[in-house]
């Protein structure tokens, strides 16, 4: 049977099937039913769909569920009836079905939605560093709630008795999962919309918390290795292994953060020019920076492939040696504050710092006209290492030597 747009024949089965494949869109209608149409594609699918005018505008509107083999033809004759008495009624079958997935929308499933429509100030995709911390706060505190509707959530006195509970456990937990709600009601509010702009979402249930004055925000942590704990502190770290002592030197000797250390690879450092590069870093920007000269000789003798310092993926065990032996309770964080303070103690100044940490400059404007020489970053890193050096008792005139 040859078909054009909007030909009308009786909807059987023999009549549907022995319509050809078009070779674009084409849509046909039912005699019986005459605003109950079928939508020919050129893969082969067919669909019903129902033609209408709503609030003016006349659509076609596809029947749920409504691909043809799926659905019988008078199934589709008996929902047409049905979506056509509804907007009789002034009612808009496809802002009914849309406001009912937003309603059975999942907090996974916004979850996920976040973290793939989501970009930072730079237009950057948020790091999956991000999406885990994240995760690990909705985990911990309101894990049953994963695969039930987001608007189970939408809750002010549920997320207040949610909250205060893990405040007890936690603050900073607390804290982390006001942040991560919050978050997901706001991104829920801009996305999940009606065709006229009106939000599913409009309450944000996480507000309660600062209308009650509850929200928690950590001290800032000011520790770091203090110059009485130095000489102790290198004693434990020289007797680590290989790996593991030249890691937290590494660490200590750039400031470099945690996970730029631990995810270093071979390819990165190039031990002839005496630096390694940084990629994708927290602030986005690569940076290249000096190797710490007493280290240079002995990544030189181990040169290799994969990551550099292959410590585990928190670097737990060699953290716990070092503070078993000590009795130091430091993080890798205050080792770059330990190079931080260690530099501002020589009167380094703050931008030169700054780049040496690999910290943002963009809200400097005198940094925009100073631009980075290598050459005085390796002269002003080579003063910090040796400072250090020298309040542990292993500077030897100029030459570096660390102990067997």
């Amino acid at each position: 049977m040859a078909t054009s747009k909007c030909k009308r024949f009786n909807f059987t089965k023999a009549s549907i099937e022995a319509l050809p494949v078009p070779g674009k869109r084409e849509w046909v209608y039912d005699t019986q039913s005459p605003q109950l149409g079928l939508t020919l594609l050129p893969s082969g699918t067919r669909s019903f769909h129902i033609r209408a005018t709503v609030y003016g505008q006349t659509k076609r509107i596809a029947l749920e569920n409504g691909k043809y083999g799926v659905m019988k033809i008078e199934q589709a004759r008996k929902e047409a009836t049905r979506l056509l008495a509804q907007i009789a009624d002034k009612a808009d079958p496809v802002e009914d079905r849309k406001e009912k997935k937003a309603s059975e929308t999942t907090l996974r499933e916004v979850f996920n939605d976040y973290f793939l429509k989501k970009r930072d100030r730079q237009g950057n995709k948020l790091r999956e560093s991000t999406k885990s911390e994240y995760e690990m706060a909705l985990d911990k505190t309101v894990e049953d709630y994963w695969e039930r509707p987001l608007s189970d959530l939408d809750d002010e006195d549920l997320i207040l008795r949610i909250y205060r509970k893990r405040q007890d456990e936690s603050k900073t937990r607390a804290a982390s999962f006001h942040k991560v709600i919050t978050a997901l009601f706001n991104f829920a509010r801009i996305n999940y919309k009606r065709s006229s702009g009106e939000t599913y979402f409009p309450n944000n249930p996480g507000k309660v918390i600062i209308e009650h004055k509850l929200q928690y925000k950590a001290p800032r942590r000011k520790t770091f290795i203090r110059e009485e704990e130095i000489t102790d502190w290198f004693d434990a770290v020289e007797s680590l292994g290989t790996i593991e002592r030249e890691f937290l030197l590494f660490v200590m000797m750039t400031g470099v953060r945690k996970t730029e250390a631990m995810t270093l690879s071979w390819d990165a450092v190039d031990v002839r020019t005496g630096t390694f590069t940084l990629t994708d870093t927290k602030n986005r920007e690569d940076v290249t920076l000096p190797i710490p000269f007493h280290l240079l000789p002995l990544l030189k003798k181990r040169k290799g492939e994969g990551r550099v310092f292959p410590v585990g993926d928190d670097a737990r065990a060699c953290l716990g040696k070092v503070r078993e032996a000590t009795g130091i309770q430091f993080t890798l964080h205050d080792l770059r504050r330990t190079y931080a303070t260690t530099a501002e103690d020589l009167d380094i100044s703050g931008l030169t710092v700054k780049r040496l940490l690999n910290h943002k400059t963009d809200s400097d404007v005198t940094a925009g006209y100073q631009i980075p020489n290598l050459k005085r970053l390796r002269s002003v890193s080579d003063r910090v290492v040796r400072e250090m050096l020298k309040r542990s008792g292993r500077l030897n005139a100029d030459v570096v030597e660390l102990r067997a």
